[in-house]
């Protein structure tokens, strides 16, 4: 599937999702930033990020239905009020330490903007294409989300350094832009077509966990995520005890998305077939595995470096495998609760890491 066959659909699916991520993302490292400045206690900023992960949590199943009713536009220009809002609270209210909770209000905000437009585009992109397709779309989309982890931070450092009253500015026009793409012609499943045991969450929850390609994609997709988290968090902390300096521990941490990038360009260009999914998927499970556990006990920059190259290309290709074989595997009328309960363990790690963090 080349660039030039790819759908409207899949453009109108891309860009709202590239877009409100990266104002939510812009918005989160603002408030960062924010509470680095004026020196916020570290539990503060765990409750702060422990709240938006709590909300998403809440919020998951709930969005996917809302994907059933409405599709993926409506989930979207849902997700840019909520990025509008967020920049427009990061412009008015004062977000230091002594008025926290605004930043936590804010955080949440975001918080829900990146949930609406996930569940949008995941959901959208994989009622779009099948097979082989599917597994392109999702990759590029990973090859788009690993770029953006090396970008966004550096651009809103600049800005930030600059002048902070820039990012909300600069994330609130880029916002604005979603509002003039216009929907996609993607008509969702009407529930009163589908199966009343596809309304019932415990029930598909009960089809998944038989399904053994499926409940492993969504447990290992939903542990990498927060696996990497770890890994984003370790190295910086860990650094200055192995005598890295700063420029290579973000070089360490530049190469591991720009890897996954790598590994997402090579399944776009070279999809596995679908009976082959699973067993590619527990390949690349082990190889990234092994390094991980390499990298956790090496105490040297080149070393790390090296199992970093390997970790990065192992979990890049997992991502887009995981989403790949919830829709492959699934009955049709379960998919949207599987995809629902890949995001919701998403955003149980996230509550877990975050408190464990304080």
């Amino acid at each position: 599937m080349t660039t030039a066959s790819l759908p409207i659909a899949f453009w109108q699916l891309l860009y709202p999702w590239f877009a409100n991520s990266i104002v939510a993302r812009a918005v989160q490292l603002s408030l960062i930033f924010h509470a680095v400045a004026s020196n916020t206690p570290s539990a503060w900023v765990s409750t702060m990020l422990a709240a938006g992960a709590t909300a998403s949590t809440l919020m998951t199943v709930p969005v996917g239905r809302l994907f059933n009713h409405w599709g993926p536009g409506p989930l979207n220009r849902i997700s840019s009020y909520f990025c509008l809002a967020g920049t427009l609270g990061l412009y008015l209210f004062p977000v230091d330490f002594d008025h926290i909770y605004f930043s936590i209000l804010i955080w949440v905000l975001v918080g829900q903007s990146l949930l609406f437009t996930s569940v949008a585009s995941y959901r959208g992109m994989g009622g779009l294409f099948t097979s082989k397709q599917r597994l392109v779309a999702f990759a590029r989309m990973n090859i788009v989300s690993n770029l953006s982890d090396i970008v966004t931070p550096l651009a809103i450092g600049w800005l930030f350094f600059i002048d902070p009253t820039f990012i909300p500015i600069v994330s609130g026009l880029l916002g604005v832009t979603n509002f003039l793409v216009p929907q996609p012609k993607i008509v969702p499943q009407s529930v009163n077509e589908t199966p009343a045991a596809s309304l019932s969450l415990f029930t598909n929850l009960k089809k998944v966990l038989v399904t053994r390609p499926v409940y492993l994609a969504i447990l290992i997709g939903a542990a990498i995520h927060s696996i990497l988290f770890v890994f984003d968090l370790i190295i910086p902390i860990t650094g200055t005890g192995f005598n890295l300096t700063s420029t290579q521990v973000g070089t360490i941490l530049s190469t591991l998305a720009l890897l996954q990038a790598v590994a997402s360009t090579y399944l776009s260009m070279k999809p596995f077939p679908s009976e082959t999914l699973f067993n590619h998927f527990l390949e690349v499970l082990f190889l990234g595995s092994i390094a991980l556990l390499f990298a956790f006990m090496t105490q040297e920059f080149l070393s790390l470096l090296i199992a970093t190259l390997i970790i990065g290309l192992g979990f890049g290709m997992i991502q887009p495998l995981s989403m790949s074989l919830i829709y492959h595997h699934t009955e049709q009328a379960s998919v949207g609760d599987a995809v629902s309960i890949r995001l919701l363990l998403n955003s149980l790690g996230a509550f877990v890491r975050r408190w464990c963090w304080r």
